[in-house]
């Protein structure tokens, strides 16, 4: 699995020095589990995860949408809910997952969760 960045990719147009007007995600790390010892660090704009089938793509971000509690609503569709959920709770085993997230006031806020 390999992370690109809008740094790599030539983002532009951001004023650095203005602070994020907006909620950030900083890194996801996780400790345990399929993707143990693994660590995402996200810069501000565009950000891509590339990897083949099978390195943790949907994985990691179904990590940072399980631990935002932003999980698809049972009452919607229970088979999606239940077979995402599934896939967390595999995938992650006993392991911890730490987001940092980032807010318009420059607040770091680790967010952690353990299967």
């Amino acid at each position: 699995m390999r992370q690109l960045s809008g740094d790599d990719v030539g983002a532009g147009g951001h004023d650095q020095d203005a602070g994020p007007s907006h909620h950030r995600i900083l890194s996801l790390a996780v400790a345990g589990g399929f993707l143990d010892g693994t660590r995402l660090e996200f810069s501000d704009g565009l950000n891509c995860i590339i990897g083949g089938r099978g390195t943790g793509k949907t994985t990691a971000l179904e990590f940072i949408r399980y631990i935002l509690g932003m999980m698809p609503d049972a009452a919607d569709s229970r088979p999606r809910s239940k077979a995402i959920e599934g896939h967390v709770r595999g995938n992650l085993g006993s392991g911890t997952i730490h987001l940092e997230v980032e807010n318009w006031q420059t607040w770091r806020s680790p967010i952690h969760h353990t299967g």
